[in-house]
């Protein structure tokens, strides 16, 4: 009976260096396939005479972008402020000044490596764009109706509610660390 068995089950001697000589046989199929450096995805592309100036620009684009974020905020800011003491001043000359500022971050964008969305996706953020919008409006519209210590406390507080819906809806854990740099 125990020979039996022993014949039914496969021997695993067997099968494994016959394993062992097809992922060899692999692996240097693998090393003498050469792999051009063009096929790579992170290999960079040659860059025009044309588009040089902007290459280098766009390759600090990061601390360019921190740079006007604080820009913009602050100009916000300080048109509310120029707001508060000019009755003609709307908050659509805010909403104006927000926007402008993409006109100097639009061409530090790197056009040649950028993805395309489909249409719903160009659809979605078109909406979500127009909604920012209407909310830094009314965002404004309040600003010029309550102080704007109080105004500006209730709307750069983002981060502290996405934090807690994102403990109750998405079960994220709240570090030390995020609870002091949310403070």
């Amino acid at each position: 009976m125990a020979a039996k068995e022993s014949v039914d089950k496969p021997d695993m001697r067997k099968s494994l260096p016959e394993a062992n000589t097809g992922l060899v046989r692999d692996m240097n199929q693998m090393d003498k396939e050469q792999i051009t450096p063009a096929s790579r995805s992170d290999e960079k592309k040659p860059i025009s005479q044309k588009t040089a100036p902007w290459q280098h620009i766009s390759d600090r684009k990061g601390l360019i972008f921190a740079i006007f974020c604080g820009i913009s905020s602050c100009g916000q800011f300080i048109f509310v402020s120029l707001a508060e003491l000019d009755d003609n001043f709307t908050p659509f000359q805010c909403i104006f000044f927000r926007n402008i500022l993409f006109l100097f971050v639009m061409p530090l964008v790197s056009w040649e490596r950028s993805n395309t969305y489909g249409p719903y996706d160009a659809f979605l953020c078109i909406l979500l764009g127009c909604g920012s919008n209407f909310a830094a409006i009314f965002l404004y519209t309040a600003f010029l109706y309550a102080d704007i210590g109080n105004v500006s406390a209730v709307a750069l507080n983002t981060p502290i509610p996405s934090a807690i819906l994102a403990y109750l809806l998405l079960r994220e854990k709240i570090s030390v660390f995020s609870s002091v740099s949310f403070s």
